[in-house]
């Protein structure tokens, strides 16, 4: 009996922390929300209670293994929210959080309490302040301008869009005009000079832009 309530806590505890990850990615609207990361949560929990109760009633067993194949198994899970478009890669941060929330969910249903609530505040640190420091810090950023013309405007948005949230970056003053040489986009970017650089690489190597003009920094 007392058994059977250790486990029903670790897989309560395991939900809420995982719970506590998952509502960041929720609110942030990424692939793998909260009732994913409850899910992988409690599932990884619950993987590594079976992992010790299975060796009580056998001489043989070994409770690592289990927990092995639980991590080789979010490793599918995470590869399948990354994605690859055109040299950009998508979906890294999520990825990431599902290994980590797995993590925790291990170190819960092995009994390690506080590790798992540690992780879940360096997970939060990661997702949460992190993202809101850099933006504090890209307010001392520049603005730039740029005018691409391109053929096909839905499939460059996209990948433009996708461009854009590699570098946490977002468009400002957006303009978008038909041409007889195609559709001309034109719109700034708040960045450092450094990081505008690699954008402008990356712009002219977008297999669907046909021109990038750069006037450079706005006053």
């Amino acid at each position: 009996m007392t058994m059977l309530i250790d486990s029903v806590v670790k897989l309560g505890i395991a939900a809420v922390l995982g719970g506590i990850v998952g509502l960041e990615r929720e609110v942030s609207r990424k692939p793998a929300g909260l009732r994913t990361n409850i899910l992988i949560c409690s599932a990884s929990a619950l993987f590594m209670i079976i992992s010790e109760l299975v060796p009580l009633g056998s001489r043989f067993g070994d409770p690592g293994r289990i927990a092995a194949q639980v991590v080789v198994g979010i490793g599918f899970i995470g590869a399948g929210v990354i994605i690859q478009s055109r040299g950009s890669v998508i979906g890294l941060t999520t990825g990431a959080s599902i290994f980590m929330v797995a993590a925790i969910g291990l170190a819960v249903g092995a009994g390690y309490w506080i590790p798992a609530a540690v992780a879940t505040a360096i997970a939060m640190l990661s997702l949460w302040v992190l993202p809101r420091l850099e933006k504090v810090m890209q307010t001392k950023a520049r603005l730039f301008r740029y005018v691409l013309t391109a053929e096909n405007l839905p499939e460059v948005l996209t990948h433009l869009d996708a461009l854009l949230d590699e570098y946490k970056l977002s468009m400002e003053e957006v303009s978008l005009e038909r041409r007889t040489d195609g559709f001309r986009i034109s719109f700034s970017v708040q960045t450092a000079a450094e990081r505008n650089k690699e954008l402008r690489n990356r712009l002219f190597h977008l297999k669907e832009v046909v021109k990038v003009e750069s006037p450079g920094e706005l006053e």
